[in-house]
């Protein structure tokens, strides 16, 4: 499709997509409590040395009647968890999409398939305008599918869903896994931006009748 809008009103959508967003939520919330123990675990030496620290600087601080400033502060600081350095990097990355779209009229468009049949190939973006990914959300009953993502005329990348898999416990961008309730394969992918085009590719390694498939994408008005 091409600066097309798809709008669908077919049943129990909203069931699809509020199931996907409430595993997706639950999966975070398990990731932070999970990067939480692992941090306290490792840290809890490492913790009481930074207070003793921090009592020894204090009283030295007193005894020589100087007050500690920000640039002297002599406490040591927590190593950052890997899940904190990609999430920091996302916060950032939001922050500079949100600058640069705040002032500028966009197009929003949609595409929305449910119970939809796939062979080869589906182009899920296909815009010559400067533009952003919101939301991608795909649930498969079969995971040989891959995703393809050009932009300005690159590839930015072309990975399979087991890729994703692999990929999403580093990144709250990417979300992929197999939903224990009825077994589908679910990839959520969010803010991808380009200037001047863009083109994302749904390829079925197999014939595959996907569940449900939802993007949502902005361009840029001139």
């Amino acid at each position: 499709m091409a600066g097309g809008a798809y709008l669908s009103t077919k049943p129990n959508l909203n069931d699809i997509l509020k199931k996907t967003r409430d595993r997706r939520l639950d999966r975070r919330q398990d990731r932070r409590v999970s990067n939480i123990e692992t941090l306290t675990g490792s840290t809890f030496t490492q913790t009481s040395d930074v207070v003793g620290a921090i009592l020894s600087a204090e009283i030295a601080a007193r005894k020589s009647g100087l007050a500690t400033t920000p640039q002297e502060d002599p406490r040591p600081r927590l190593p950052m968890t890997e899940s904190q350095w990609f999430g920091s990097i996302d916060r950032e990355r939001r922050n500079l999409v949100q600058v640069e779209t705040s002032s500028e009229r966009t197009s929003t468009n949609f595409v929305d398939e449910v119970n939809y049949t796939v062979s080869t190939k589906f182009k899920l973006v296909e815009t010559s305008r400067r533009g952003r990914l919101r939301e991608l959300s795909i649930r498969s009953p079969s995971s040989n599918f891959t995703i393809t993502v050009i932009t300005d005329g690159l590839q930015q990348f072309s990975r399979s869903y087991t890729e994703f898999q692999t990929l999403s416990p580093h990144s709250t961008l990417i979300d992929a896994f197999e939903d224990s309730q009825d077994g589908t394969y679910v990839l959520h992918i969010d803010e991808i931006s380009w200037r001047n085009n863009a083109t994302i590719i749904l390829r079925a390694l197999e014939s595959i009748t996907f569940e449900n498939i939802f993007v949502v994408f902005e361009e840029f008005l001139i």
